[in-house]
């Protein structure tokens, strides 16, 4: 009977094991960053771990989502019902600016499909951007050839997030060619960076 009820009993901590793993593996998922959309943060080569069963988002959150399967991180800057623009690359929720202030210029490798053609390096501006209680780093490019998108104030409709490149000037895109994104197309955010590539020059 001790028996039976010991196999019993590690059947179930078996289970429990096992479910708890599975659990993990579906919450937890790791996103490797493809483009340059995110320096000076995160990097070409960098893996982040996403929470998927995040469903609430605020200003400053890093989060994923998805075109044609190939997934794209950006940052939250504005939510819901707010009134959004871009001026010079600075961030304007409900008429208010965002406030920056510089941290000095860093350096780094163009690894998009272009590169053979001898994009090579470019700088970056490093200013720190803070707004609606978050901070965070964002690129302004010095380069002679890299013009901001700016975009005039608009309003996010019910259910809508505005997610912006932290690099202004080099970004594949972000909801100033998107538009603002759809909740359900967000897949998860970004809790940890479990690795960094070696891309920035300080």
């Amino acid at each position: 009977m001790r028996r039976r009820l010991w196999n019993v009993s590690l059947g179930i901590a078996a289970a429990l094991i096992l479910a708890l793993t599975a659990g993990r593996f579906f919450v937890l998922q790791s996103i490797e960053v493809r483009d340059h959309g995110m320096q000076p943060r995160l990097g070409v080569g960098d893996t982040l771990l996403v929470d998927r069963t995040a469903n609430e988002y605020g200003p400053g959150d890093i989060v994923v989502f998805y075109r044609a399967d190939i997934p794209f991180l950006r940052r939250v800057v504005a939510m819901p019902g707010d009134r959004v623009g871009l001026a010079d690359g600075v961030v304007t929720v409900n008429g208010i600016a965002a406030e920056t202030e510089p941290r000095g210029e860093v350096a780094y490798k163009d690894l998009g499909a272009d590169d053979a053609a001898g994009l090579g390096e470019r700088k970056c501006e490093r200013t720190l951007e803070s707004h609606s209680l978050t901070f965070y780093e964002i690129c302004r490019s010095q380069g002679p050839d890299e013009r901001p998108r700016d975009l005039q104030a608009r309003y996010i409709p019910p259910g809508h997030y505005w997610l912006l490149c932290d690099n202004r000037f080099h970004c594949p895109g972000d909801s100033r060619e998107l538009g603002p994104v759809a909740k359900g197309a967000i897949r998860g955010r970004a809790v940890y960076r479990m690795s960094r590539a070696a891309e920035l020059e300080p």
